[in-house]
């Protein structure tokens, strides 16, 4: 085989390994998407995810802001935004009331 042929089979390879991992985030738990909310006794934080995985998450200190954004995975017991990694220790779930909640790194999240 020629060698333009080998290195194009490769990148095409490589091209549908990365959109299969893509696709796998959201088929692990599709209740990760939405907009979510939560504090603790000095941060609010926000957190969307969408339907293309896409992911936006803040930590929010009176005006001072942190965040990250970007593909959002779920995996080894972590959600990822981005390079932000936010431990799952309750994966979304309904409340008694019919909402829905989650709990990340101690912070509990309630679904908009």
């Amino acid at each position: 085989m020629r060698q333009p042929i080998k290195v194009f089979i490769l990148l095409l390879l490589t091209c549908f390994t990365f959109a299969g991992c893509r696709d796998e985030a959201i088929r692990i738990d599709s209740h990760f998407m939405g907009i979510w909310n939560g504090s603790d006794a000095v941060y609010t934080y926000h957190l969307s995810i969408d339907n293309r995985s896409e992911g936006y998450w803040e930590q929010d200190k009176g005006g001072k802001y942190k965040s990250a954004q970007g593909v959002a995975r779920v995996k080894n017991g972590d959600l990822s935004i981005g390079l932000k990694s936010l431990e799952i220790n309750q994966y979304p779930a309904q409340d008694s009331a019919g909402g829905w909640e989650m709990t990340l790194s101690g912070v509990v999240y309630q679904k908009q």
